[in-house]
């Protein structure tokens, strides 16, 4: 219905596979695709996204909490979105993956690579080289992800405009996001535990 309206033109088959690894007619958000890697990450449920946790007086008092609400839930069994995150780790972790920038000793990282395509080239257009693209026609490099693998903490989508391919671009951006979380746990879990005398 939607290609019919636009375009006055019928949906092909085709269609439907290419929509499903995220391209063709396919736009979506920086935030929708952090979105669905966050539902992955917790079993299939979809919240809605905040930016506020709670408002606080300046000595502490929480005057209003903004707890998770649930969006929807999506609609795929347990069975698949197991396997999809045995995809994801592998792009991680398995040798030849694409996001191998964020392979940790932890093997803690579920991710994936993208290029989002700012023009059509032509069919030869994999020969031009990069720096012969003009910048502002340079694909944009993504990288999403979350960890650990079980029982997950955080979620993070990085883009890099005209960047040219996620994994060699915008892969080593969120490693280095990714190392600063967990870092700052250790961190964190040091002090606590020398507040109370190392128990």
């Amino acid at each position: 219905k939607w290609k019919l309206n636009k375009f006055r033109e019928p949906w092909q088959m085709g269609e439907t596979i290419v929509l499903a690894i995220g391209q063709g007619f396919i736009l979506v958000t920086p935030i929708q695709l952090l979105n669905v890697y966050c539902a992955l990450a917790n079993g299939g449920i979809a919240y809605v996204p905040r930016i506020v946790k709670r408002i606080e007086t300046a000595e502490g008092q929480i005057i209003e909490e903004f707890n998770p609400k649930e969006k929807f839930r999506v609609p795929v069994s347990k069975k698949n979105i197991e396997i999809l995150k045995q995809a994801l780790w592998g792009v991680v972790n398995e040798t030849g993956g694409t996001g191998g920038a964020l392979r940790r000793k932890e093997a803690d990282v579920c991710g994936k690579t993208g290029t989002a395509q700012v023009v059509s080239m032509p069919e030869d257009g994999d020969d031009i080289p990069e720096k012969k693209t003009p910048y502002k026609l340079r694909d944009h490099a993504l990288f999403v992800c979350f960890a650990p693998r079980e029982n997950p903490e955080i979620a993070v989508a990085v883009i890099v405009e005209h960047g040219g391919h996620g994994g060699s671009t915008a892969a080593p951006i969120t490693r280095k996001i990714i190392d600063g979380y967990f870092n700052n746990i250790k961190i964190e879990n040091a002090k606590l535990k020398s507040k109370m005398g190392g128990l």
